[in-house]
Parts: C-alpha cells; sequence; structure tokens
C-alpha cells in the first residue's frame, strides 16, 4: 500500500460510514497544507483506498447542504490533472468517470435507484457492481486519512504531565491529534487550553484510541482516564499574544453589585455565557500580565465605543493594579489613549464617563472616604482628602474607607457606573442604571463596560464583529473567512470610503438607497454581516434574522432598484422576487400576482464556524442566528451591480410604508463584503 511522504504522517481525519462531513476549521486547515493524497481504511488500517483529488467537492462552499455526501464527488476534470486511485494493487490508475445520474459530481459510472455500475467510494465501500470498478478495495473503509504535515499549535503552550482535577466542557476519545484539539479550543470562545492524552503504554489512557478535553475558562483543569483516579497528560495553555481577553463587564443594572468594594479581592464573577449580558470577572484573565487595555461601551455585545490605552508599567496584572495594598492614586497609562471610537450619536456620549472625557486611566482614585477604580485624567481628579463626592467612574463609592480597607463599601453609597456632571454630593449624584446603594437613585443605563487586556494587541476592532470574550487585534485580524473562502474585499455605498469606520447607518423609520461602489470589480459572491442588534423591519417589532430564516424584511438586488429578491418571514423561508413595477400595479409585498420565487440568487447562512447552511435544520444545527448571510448567483455569472437594503427603500417610489422599523435606540449597521470575480 501508498505510504505519505516523510514529514507527513497522514494525520487521521474522520470516521464515515455513511456521508462524508463537512471539515472543521482544523480538518480544513491539514487538508489545504496537503499534498491532496487521501488513504480511506478500514478502523484496523488493513486495507485502503487512496485517493489523489486537488478538488474534492466536500472542501466547496455549501457542502453540509449536499444530498449525495454518501459518494466521492470532485470538481478535478480530466482536463486539470483529475482524479486518480489505488485499491490493494497499490498502482495509481486513472478515475476519470463522472456518470452517476443523481449527482453529477460523483466519480463513478452509476444509474442511482438500480444495482449498475460502479462508484469511487460509496458508504464505506468501494461499489463495484459491474467489476469495473478501477480500484477495488470492498467494504469497511470509513477512517478518513491524508499526507499532509501536523498544523503547528503556535498558540499554544505546553505545560507537561500536570496533575489534573475537576469538569471539563467536551472530551474526545477519537485519536485525534493534540492540533486537532487545538483548533477545537480555538474555536470556543470558552476554552481555555486542551488536556491531551497521548495513547503510550506507559501513561494511564483511553486506550489505544487517545484524545483530549477542553477546558472551560470558569472551571477547574479536567479529570483524565478511567475514573479510577487522577491521571496525568499534557496541559496545552491557550496564548492570548495578538489578541484582547474579557477580563472584566459591568452590567449597571443586573442586580450585581461592582461598586468600589467588589474590585479588591476580587473573585470569578459570572460565566462564559452571560459574559457580555451581565456582570463577569474572569479570573485568570485578571490575574494575567498585560501591557494594553481597552474599555468597550456595547450595547449586548454590539460594540458602540472603544478606546485602547498602553499601560506605563509592562506586564502587571489588573489584580495588582486593582489591589489596594499595591496601588492608590495612580494614572497608569501614559499619553492619552492610542485609539478611540464613538458611534456616531451615541445616547449620553457627553456625559460618559470613559467617552465624555480625554486622558488617562487613573486607577484606585480614593480620597476621603470615597473612590472610584476606574476614571480618566481628563475629568474631575479629587485631591486625596477632599470629600467632594466629585470623581465619577466605574467602581464608585461614596461612603466608606476607601484608602485603607481592601473591599470597603457602604450599603448606602456604592454604585457600578456614574456619569460626567458637575459639582454634586451625596444622593444628589446622578448614576446609571439600577445598582447602587440605598441612598442612590436610579439613573440611565447608556451601556455596559467591558475591559479587555492583551500583552501586545493594540487596536481594538469596533465597529466591527459582535463582542466576545476573546477579541482579534484589528491591525493583525487574520483574513476573513467566510464559507471556506478568503480573498473578501468590504465595499461601501458610493459616496464613501470601504472602512469600516466609514459606514453608512439606516435610521429608525429611514428609506435610505444602499448602492454599493464595486470599485470596477465583478463578483461571485456577496457576504452581508450585521453589525447592530436587528435588520430593518416592515411588519412591526424589532427583528435580528435575516438569510434562511428571515423574520425581518430586507432584500438585495444583483440587477438594479428596480428588481430585488427579499423574504420577509411570512412565506415558511421562501424568497421572492419582486418589481417596482409589479408592486405599483398588483400588490406589494408578496402577494399572489405580486410576488416569483426568488430563482436567480442562492440564499445561504454563514454559521458560527464560517460553514454554510441552506435549510432551517442545518441552521438551526450549526448555531446560526441570521445575522451573517452569504449570497451568490445561480447562473455563476460575475455580476456588476449590488444593493442591499431594507423593502421599503426598494419600493419607495410607488408606496412609502414605515421605512426601517427597528430600535429607536440604535441605527441598523452591516458590513458588506464581495468575492472578486477570477479570486482563487
Amino acid at each position: 500500500p501508498l505510504v505519505c511522504p516523510a514529514g507527513m504522517p497522514g494525520p487521521r481525519l474522520w470516521s464515515a460510514s455513511s456521508s462524508i462531513p463537512a471539515p472543521n476549521a482544523w480538518q480544513r486547515a491539514v487538508i489545504e497544507r496537503s499534498n491532496y493524497l487521501f488513504k480511506i481504511t478500514d478502523p484496523a488500517q488493513t486495507k485502503s483506498l487512496v485517493i489523489s483529488d486537488r478538488k474534492p467537492k466536500f472542501m466547496l462552499p455549501g457542502w453540509a447542504a449536499e444530498q449525495q455526501r454518501h459518494v466521492w464527488q470532485s470538481k478535478s476534470k480530466a482536463s486539470d490533472v483529475g482524479v486518480q486511485c489505488a485499491g490493494l494493487a497499490g498502482t495509481m490508475v486513472a478515475a476519470d468517470a463522472y456518470g452517476v445520474t443523481c449527482a453529477p459530481d460523483a466519480v463513478g459510472r452509476h444509474a442511482c435507484g438500480h444495482n449498475n455500475g460502479w462508484i469511487l467510494w460509496h458508504a464505506a465501500e468501494t461499489y463495484n457492481f459491474d467489476g469495473q470498478h478501477p480500484c477495488p478495495v470492498g467494504q469497511g473503509l470509513t477512517d478518513f486519512h491524508v499526507c499532509a504535515p501536523e498544523v503547528p499549535l503556535a498558540d499554544f503552550e505546553r505545560i507537561d504531565y500536570r496533575h489534573l482535577s475537576g469538569s471539563d466542557i467536551q472530551c474526545y476519545k477519537d485519536g485525534r491529534p493534540a492540533s486537532a484539539c487545538a483548533a477545537e479550543c480555538l474555536e470556543d470562545d470558552r476554552c481555555m487550553g486542551v488536556n491531551y492524552v497521548y495513547p503510550n503504554s506507559y501513561l494511564p489512557t483511553w486506550g489505544t484510541a487517545s484524545g483530549c478535553c477542553l477546558k472551560h475558562a470558569a472551571e477547574p483543569l479536567v479529570v483524565v482516564g478511567d475514573g479510577t483516579g487522577d491521571k496525568r497528560a499534557d496541559f496545552w495553555v491557550r496564548r492570548w499574544s495578538g489578541k484582547w481577553a474579557l477580563a472584566m463587564n459591568i452590567h449597571a443594572s443586573d442586580g450585581h453589585n461592582f461598586g468600589w468594594g467588589a474590585w479588591d479581592p476580587a473573585t470569578a464573577v459570572g460565566t462564559a455565557a452571560n459574559a457580555l449580558s451581565a456582570d463577569y470577572l474572569d479570573a485568570t484573565v485578571w490575574d494575567a500580565g498585560a501591557n494594553y487595555i481597552a474599555i468597550v461601551r456595547h450595547n449586548n455585545g454590539v460594540c458602540e465605543a472603544s478606546k485602547v490605552w498602553r499601560f506605563t508599567t509592562p506586564g502587571r496584572s489588573l489584580r495588582d493594579y486593582f489591589d489596594l495594598t499595591k496601588t492608590k492614586r495612580l494614572i497608569a497609562t501614559q499619553g492619552g489613549h492610542l485609539e478611540a471610537y464613538v458611534t456616531p450619536g451615541m445616547g449620553g456620549a457627553a456625559v460618559d464617563p470613559i467617552f465624555g472625557v480625554a486622558g488617562d486611566l487613573a486607577v484606585n482614585w480614593h480620597y476621603s472616604n470615597n473612590g472610584a477604580r476606574i476614571a480618566l485624567s481628563g475629568g474631575h481628579l479629587s485631591a486625596a482628602g477632599a470629600n467632594d463626592d466629585d470623581t465619577h467612574g466605574l467602581g464608585n463609592e461614596l461612603g466608606a474607607s476607601t484608602g485603607h480597607v481592601r473591599g470597603a463599601q457602604s450599603a448606602d453609597w456604592w454604585h457600578d457606573a456614574s456619569i460626567i456632571q458637575g459639582d454634586c454630593h451625596g444622593g444628589s449624584c446622578v448614576v446609571q442604571g439600577t445598582d447602587h446603594g440605598t441612598k442612590l437613585q436610579d439613573g440611565t443605563m447608556y451601556g455596559q463596560y467591558a475591559i479587555y487586556v492583551s500583552p501586545s494587541a493594540d487596536s481594538f476592532p469596533c465597529p466591527g464583529p459582535r463582542l466576545r470574550t476573546e477579541m482579534p487585534d484589528r491591525n493583525s485580524e487574520p483574513p476573513l473567512q467566510f464559507g471556506g473562502l478568503s480573498g473578501w474585499v468590504h465595499v461601501n455605498v458610493q459616496g464613501r470610503t470601504a472602512n469600516l469606520n466609514d459606514l453608512q447607518h439606516e435610521h429608525p423609520r429611514g428609506a435610505t438607497p444602499f448602492i454599493y461602489d464595486l470599485q470596477g470589480m465583478a463578483f461571485t459572491h456577496v457576504v452581508v454581516q450585521r453589525l447592530g442588534s436587528y435588520w430593518c423591519n416592515s411588519w412591526g417589532g424589532w427583528k435580528a434574522r435575516w438569510g434562511v430564516k428571515a423574520d425581518t424584511s430586507m432584500g438585495i438586488s444583483f440587477t438594479s432598484q428596480d428588481r430585488f429578491c427579499y423574504n420577509s418571514g411570512s412565506f415558511g423561508y421562501f424568497w421572492r422576487e419582486e418589481t417596482r413595477e409589479a408592486c405599483h400595479t398588483t400588490g406589494c409585498w408578496g402577494w399572489p400576482a405580486a410576488g416569483t420565487a426568488c430563482d436567480d440568487i442562492e440564499v445561504l447562512d454563514v454559521c458560527p464556524g464560517t460553514e454554510l447552511c441552506a435549510s432551517g435544520a442545518a441552521c438551526d444545527a450549526c448555531g446560526s442566528d441570521g445575522s451573517t448571510v452569504l449570497f451568490r448567483p445561480r447562473d455563476g455569472v460575475p455580476k456588476t451591480y449590488l444593493s442591499v437594503q431594507n423593502y421599503d427603500t426598494f419600493i419607495q417610489d410607488w408606496f412609502y410604508d414605515n421605512g426601517c422599523e427597528t430600535s429607536p435606540h440604535e441605527t441598523v449597521r452591516y458590513a458588506v463584503y464581495v468575492m472578486p470575480a477570477g479570486a482563487p
């Protein structure tokens, strides 16, 4: 049997007895680094089918929705090398036959529905009814391997043979290599590291399979083994270099106290699941050395404003900065913020304690019996003995021994967040939200405050994707990947720059045309990614899902403002095509005479792992929330016109309804990316 070249050990990708799965991030990375020589074996590797295929169809977008995944399909035709195979004889021969009637890209010759012909790989066997299969091997071919080097564990640091205890998120006992476990961890915002068990006889293991467990940030390390006692295994710690890690989130109306006293000594608060919708503190990140800090104001994960500073002293942790025995009344950064972004028209911007003033970060700023854990030097910083109640920021107190006792707080005067205001005293001071002491009054909560730190990231991606517990550095963000494709180009509406900071917003009840400047490009795919909380609607209510299971009223056109496709959610997730003329003459919103099926544009949701889904069930299974949608012309012909806007804008020449129906508290924002024609 053929073997992989030296240095390309042929890692096992998956086991498939019926359908070939869509590759996950690790599997895709391995295959892209391979020589595209696949080996499909029985579990004991006593027999194998070897396939050389530069364009296996399971690597293309949309494979998860493919109906015939139980057969090997390929886009490698004879004109561009073609498919080759080797069976028991071990000699590579051509397998360039594409005659399977129910799957035009399947390799073989077979009329579906009858016993006849042959198929290269069919549900774990080399189907060979007519004896013409070029590489017959037999049945039981379930284990897929590819000749490729291991994907490096660059984002992890190994700690050898550490004793472990506690619980886990998810364990894998299928023999996948450490790099596969690492890839799973990188796809999970909660994962702080990986336990990997080697299949060596001198270590307690799960047997010959080996595997790994992913470790949750808020959970202890995991016990590895069969329950007979503590085991020993390698622990791969996730590096945070080049990324932002969420240390704290402050929600001033969630019922939890994040006033002055809760910051020192700090303990873990909340879970990763609600890290950006309630008070949260990650003790691991709190203890990590940091060189940069970002404070982000957001609305349930949608970034509204951000600032980044560089700490004056490198490598100190937030625990050190807020430990009263180590730090008092310190200006912790210098030179002011490195960058700042505030959404135009953001509510409360002028009185925001972080974004309404300039300057450096003042931490543990106690004065008399008052204090603010974080304030800005551009605002009012009270003298040490001044009992003026006039330094306002995050983590506040107006009546406790803030300069002498760790964790000091009163029942009456603590509050999570304040605002910039004139001279006030005690009960006349205005606070944000409902989280405060008994002698203070409820105030407007303008947003939540997320605090991120990093050893090296110095630019925060706001505006950008929805916030997570880990965020990329804007300046070192990897190439966008949607549906397994890279090479996407961000485009903006006519008259604006191709910069995410310069997006056109749709205002509540607005009907603004969004016609995109394609910069002379023709395109083959479009991705539209919602950056705010909602899309535009026309039917009342604030809606967040577009795409395969649309419940909102957005449309797209590849031709003109007069002809468009949309799905309001009122038609059983059926996409319709409509024209302004039909709307004017026979009725709008896809009434029977006005709307027809949208046959020209294929609509797919982009799942959280960037794979695509084409049905409601598949999108639910992959976790799509309808915030990122991919469109492509069904005829495959590159297009040169693009408009993405709400339904009422498309029809406004004839009928003006209510425009963009959305939350009155924010605008609708979305980024649009195109795949240029001819991109690899």
